[in-house]
């Protein structure tokens, strides 16, 4: 079985260890918890045997990141661009340039 989604989802997400034995797992996105999901047993067993604590649960948590764009504008890549080279602002100004433009 490939666990690597499994091992991203643990990756990118943060882990932090609450009262009781609960240790609570939170991700940015319902599919990283889906992947966890398919393997949060094994994980939770084999932690359970290796510290000899039965008392241990997992929480799942989905926070999701608004601040994260994945699909951009026109206005926000030439201003992307504008970042990293400030002269292409005022060649746009100067030559009249449209980002929006097809032509």
């Amino acid at each position: 079985m490939n666990k690597i989604p499994a091992y991203n989802a643990l990756h990118t997400g943060k882990v932090q260890l609450k009262e009781n034995f609960q240790i609570e797992f939170e991700f940015t996105s319902a599919s990283l918890a889906n992947e966890f999901d398919l393997e949060k047993d094994n994980l939770m067993r084999f932690l359970r045997e290796k510290l000899n604590n039965h008392l241990i649960e997992f929480q799942t948590k989905i926070i999701e990141d608004f601040t994260k764009k994945y699909v951009k504008t026109n206005q926000d890549k030439f201003k992307d661009m504008v970042d990293q080279n400030p002269i292409l602002l005022k060649m746009k100004d100067e030559f009249g340039l449209d980002y929006n433009s097809n032509e």
